[in-house]
């Protein structure tokens, strides 16, 4: 019995253990490599995705390519996670190849672990204490833009950005949290630790205002991000170059992985926007008709019978034509865990709307980074480009003439020569706008090398020493021709030509150590120190000739040899630093940064030269109080103060310069051109802000808010001095230059914030917002006296001041009552007074009936100097951008609008073009001149009892060859809101299917149009609201002189990556 169950026993276990390796077997058949890669939802592989066997220790990365393989079985599930994106899931089916897997972002671990450039280091956005703002590469390539400075606008709140002007390759005016300086308000550029910007960097100069915008050199399809320090406690890094605001430009690296191929190509055409309403041939002769009737003159015998005419030539249908615009990118990076690499190139060619202007660049890039031992890492980023300019509205002239120059004249003949004025007593210089833009030379042609060699020794794991030599090397050319021309009875019997060159070296020279540790797992040490020293060397050579043999030929040597000129300069600075920075966390929860520097520059006296900048913030995480732990919210505090100086002045202005004059009996003698004041400094600034960033429901709503003051004493500026003094507008014999002086304060206060919504976030479709506002309140407290006035003027008239209590630039003049509209009107109104003081008479040929009535400000009865008054600044009130971005499986839609509202715009243009008294063409506005009726047609046109205002609410003035009025003074009729709404850009996007691109070795393969400029909402009689200021002047910002308008461009591109 025992024995048969000791029998049954070992049947049973052997059958068990039979079993069990049966079941191992068949186990272990099951378990096989599963492979796939990993992508963000753009499309770009992942390397470094963790990816573990959930319930086991079996665990892989992906590499360079974002590539995986893993054993695992039919059944398991894969977690996938990476910092920045939501971890995923994924159970094994029965195929072995998991194929494309995407990760979605997160974006509440991405906004708290974003890395943002802060100057001599980086840091993540939740360990910032200052004011930083950031815009991502996905924001600059939404359109073909030239340069990225202009995808800055409306994207960063406390950046009030406006366009200078349309011509292609143009600049942009930024200011960051208001104008604080009399002189270049400009900000810092620094292009992966280079410093952009300066008339010795980047521009060309020949003595004058520099002409080209010094980022344009810059591909913006290599840039990766842009960060903007605002306030003191993010910027006293840069000492006294960090005064206006620094933007700090990434370009693109290479990262370890396999090579990957991205090229970009897209081809746009430019239009028009809006044609200013101007006088067609038919109402230009009625007018001419008419004024000839009025005041005298003699009729035009084709005028005769307007009804017969046709349109006439339209002058701005000439030279604005539909344009294109072309741009191509190829980047190739890769690397391993020594060397990583990126190599670009880029053509990007853009002809202007405006009949031959035009922006060609060429560009490559270089950025390698190589580690070869484990204590040194070195890399190099090198940059070269060659721009080409044509540029033909130099000041507005171009666009101004076409508007000037009357329809009767044809642009081409019937035999395809030049039209031009046939009517002796109507010539107007230049005679064809088409002609001149066409046969006239103005190109600029610049070459620029940008090069950064850095060197990263590592001591211990907290140690760092950095070690970097950069420079820029720039010349350019510009070449101007004016030939001799004959356009029917305008004649130009002298050519002209100018050739001039320029040169222009910097060199930085720059060591920091870098320490990082934490003590005690509470306290987190982060310390930069080190040692900077920056100079620099321009110089210009100019040479112009006349009376060229030909005009086919526009060499120098071909011109009078007795008439030839040349002028020639150079120039050069230097400026040595020394500076710190301090950022402690303590426990997670509170942070400080300390900052200081020490600058010495070479633009003052020797015992002027050093200053010392100083800033500190704090910032708190309340939302890591344990009281706030189960919140679900997101909250920082932060406060920042500071001290930043400003060097922002010529070089030797505490001198006395030297010039060199030609003289009949002594030759070439040499002056003072100047007056010195070796009492020359800095100007000073304190900053304040105090900011927020809070996040709800789980960071779906992200706000980022603050609040500043900026005050800043000893202004930089040339010393107003009334004429009597000595110093004189130009060259006068014996008169010396006033001296550059520490005359004034500014203050500048504002508030700004950043709302970025998730509205739906689901599998298929996504909507997120950012919306972005910028309030700041400009206001000049001290000048020399309370009584200084600093003019702007338009030739010899002062349009705008800058004078205590009122923000820079302001415009001045008359305020506008009305037209005088009868005896009454006259009798009871103020009137002009005459030279010798009295009130003018009541007369056609003094002040009458149809003039323009001006406020009598003071009460007096006369309108002389004193009505003048402030009549608004050309500062927005408040700068806006609204962005919205929807996803739809495969398809992106983006809706970018941007605007300003509140700021006053001076319409130069109108002021030149809707004058009555004119004999050109004009705008349409003339023909509703103010017109005179007689009460008793029988009666006296001269008694003023009898006559009258037929069309009353005009606000165009009488005709009249007298003007004694001086109808076109500055005045409100010519200030207008330069308010607008703008839909910038709208860009529709698809990505092609995983299925479709794999199959030709793609990674991704995106096809998308963009619109720019699609429409804009202003009240604005101009061609376009944003006018920017001249030469980035902030004392002659908001305008008009005709400016280039800005285009609306249809674009069609492709993206693709292998």
């Amino acid at each position: 019995m025992n024995r048969t169950n000791t029998k049954k026993a070992l049947h049973s276990l052997c059958f068990t253990l039979f079993l069990a390796c049966f079941f191992m077997v068949s186990s272990y058949a099951q378990t096989s490599r599963i492979t796939g890669v990993i992508r963000s939802t753009e499309g770009e592989t992942l390397p470094g995705v963790n990816i573990k066997v959930k319930g086991s220790n079996n665990g892989t990365i992906t590499d360079g390519s974002g590539s995986f393989s893993i054993d695992a079985k039919a059944g398991d599930v894969l977690s996938l996670s990476y910092i920045g994106f939501l971890t995923k899931e994924v159970t094994v089916g029965q195929s072995a190849n998991l194929g494309n897997i995407q990760l979605a972002t997160d974006n509440v671990t991405l906004q708290e672990v974003a890395v943002v450039s802060i100057g001599y280091g980086t840091t993540t956005k939740k360990d910032l204490t200052g004011a930083v703002s950031s815009v991502r590469a996905a924001d600059i390539k939404q359109g073909s833009l030239a340069t990225f400075d202009q995808a800055l606008q409306g994207r960063a709140a406390g950046v009030v950005v406006n366009t200078n002007s349309g011509q292609p390759g143009g600049g942009v005016s930024i200011q960051i949290r208001g104008v604080a300086t009399l002189g270049g308000a400009e900000p810092l550029y620094v292009v992966d630790g280079i410093f952009y910007g300066g008339d010795d960097n980047g521009r060309i100069y020949t003595g004058g205002t520099p002409v080209t915008n010094p980022l344009a050199s810059l591909n913006p399809s290599d840039i990766e991000s842009v960060d903007i320090l605002k306030d003191a406690s993010a910027t006293a890094i840069y000492g006294s170059r960090g005064s206006n605001g620094v933007v700090i430009v990434t370009t693109k690296r290479g990262a370890a992985g396999a090579p990957k191929l991205n090229f970009d190509a897209s081809y746009g055409v430019q239009q028009l926007p809006y044609y200013m309403p101007v006088m067609n041939l038919q109402e230009f002769a009625v007018f001419r008709n008419e004024r000839v009737r009025m005041i005298g003159g003699t009729y035009t015998p084709e005028f005769a019978d307007p009804s017969i005419l046709g349109e006439g030539t339209n002058w701005q249908k000439e030279i604005f034509n539909d344009a294109p615009v072309q741009n191509y990118n190829l980047n190739l990076s890769g690397g391993d865990d020594r060397n990583k690499y990126l190599i670009s190139a880029g053509y990007f060619d853009q002809d202007g709307i405006a009949t031959n202007s035009n922006f060609k660049r060429y560009s490559s890039r270089i950025n390698f980074d190589n580690k070869t031992l484990s204590w040194l890492k070195l890399g190099t980023s090198v940059s070269m480009s060659r721009v080409t300019e044509n540029i033909n509205n130099q000041s507005g002239n171009l666009i101004s003439f076409a508007i000037r120059q009357s329809p009767d004249i044809a642009a081409r003949n019937g035999d395809g020569t030049y039209g031009g004025p046939y009517d002796a007593n109507f010539p107007l210089s230049g005679g064809n706008p088409l002609a001149i833009a066409e046969i006239s030379l103005n190109q600029r042609k610049r070459n620029e090398f940008y090069g950064n060699f850095y060197s990263d020794i590592l001591f211990s794991k907290d140690l760092t020493l950095r070690s970097e030599v950069n420079g820029n090397f720039n010349s350019g050319n510009i070449y101007t021709f004016t030939p001799t021309y004959k356009f029917g009875v305008v004649e130009n019997l002298v050519s002209s030509a100018t050739r001039g060159n320029t040169n222009g070296t910097g060199l930085t020279y720059r060591n920091y150590l870098s320490y990082v540790h934490t003590f005690a797992q509470k306290l987190d040490v982060n310390a930069t120190a080190g040692h900077e020293a920056t100079s620099s060397v321009y110089e210009y050579v100019n040479a112009g000739a006349s009376n060229l043999l030909t005009n086919n030929i526009s060499e120098l040597n071909q011109g009078d040899a007795t008439k030839a000129t040349s002028s020639s300069g150079k120039g050069h600075y230097a400026i040595e630093s020394y500076f710190a920075r301090f950022n402690l966390t303590f426990d997670n929860k509170y942070l400080l940064t300390a900052t200081v520097r020490n600058d010495g520059s070479s633009n003052f006296a020797q015992d002027k030269r050093w200053n010392f900048n100083s800033a500190f913030g704090f910032a708190w995480r309340v939302s890591e109080e344990s009281f706030m732990k189960e919140s679900n919210v997101n909250l920082k505090l932060r406060l920042g103060y500071g001290t930043l100086n400003n060097q922002n002045i010529t070089s030797y202005a505490y001198g006395s310069k030297l010039s060199t004059v030609q003289t009949g009996n002594f030759g070439t003698t040499v002056l003072i051109s100047n007056l010195a004041n070796p009492d020359l400094t800095w100007e000073k600034t304190q900053t304040s802000n105090i900011g927020i960033d809070l996040g709800l429901f789980k960071d779906r709503i992200r706000l980022t808010a603050d609040a500043y003051l900026k005050k800043t004493e000893g202004l930089l500026q040339t010393l107003p001095l009334a004429l009597y003094s000595g110093t004189s507008v130009g060259y006068a014999t014996g008169a010396l230059g006033a001296p550059a002086y520490n005359l004034g304060a500014i203050d500048n206060k504002g508030f700004e914030f950043t709302l970025n919504t998730e509205n739906i976030k689901s599998k298929d479709f996504n909507w997120n917002t950012t919306l972005t506002l910028s309030r700041n309140k400009n206001k000049v407290t001290g000048l020399v006296t309370n009584n200084t006035i600093i003019p702007t003027y338009i030739g010899t008239t002062i349009v705008a001041q800058t004078s205590v209590g009122n923000s820079i630039a302001e415009f001045y003049g008359y305020e506008m009552d009305g037209i005088y509209k009868d005896a009454a009107d006259l009798q009871n109104s103020a009137r002009p007074a005459g030279s010798n003081g009295e009130i003018l008479p009541v007369n056609p040929e003094n002040v009458w009936i149809g003039d323009v009535k001006f406020k009598d400000r003071d009460g007096n009865g006369i309108i002389d100097e004193k009505d003048r008054t402030y009549l608004g600044s050309p500062m927005p009130k408040f700068q806006f951008g609204i962005n919205n971005a929807f996803r739809y499986k495969a398809f992106e839609l983006t809706l970018f609008f941007n605007g300003n509202y509140g700021n006053k715009i001076f319409n130069n243009l109108k002021r030149e073009n809707e004058d009555p008294g004119s004999n050109f063409g004009m705008l349409k506005s003339v023909a509703d001149f103010a017109r005179i009726g007689l009460l008793d047609p029988a009666g006296s046109a001269t008694d003023v009892n009898n006559v009258y205002l037929i069309n009353e609410g005009t606000t165009v003035p009488r005709v009249t060859n007298a003007n004694v009025n001086n109808n076109g003074r500055p005045s409100t009729r010519f200030i207008e809101d330069g308010s607008y709404l703008r839909l910038k850009s709208a860009v529709l996007g698809y990505n092609l299917p995983w299925n479709l691109i794999q199959k030709a070795k793609m990674s991704y393969l995106k096809v998308f149009t963009n619109v720019q400029n699609v429409f804009t909402i202003t009240n604005y009689t101009g061609y376009d609201p944003e006018v920017g200021s001249a030469a980035q002047s902030a004392l002659s910002a908001g305008i008009d002189y005709g400016r280039y308008p800005s285009s609306r461009t249809f674009t069609l591109g492709l993206s693709a990556g292998f």
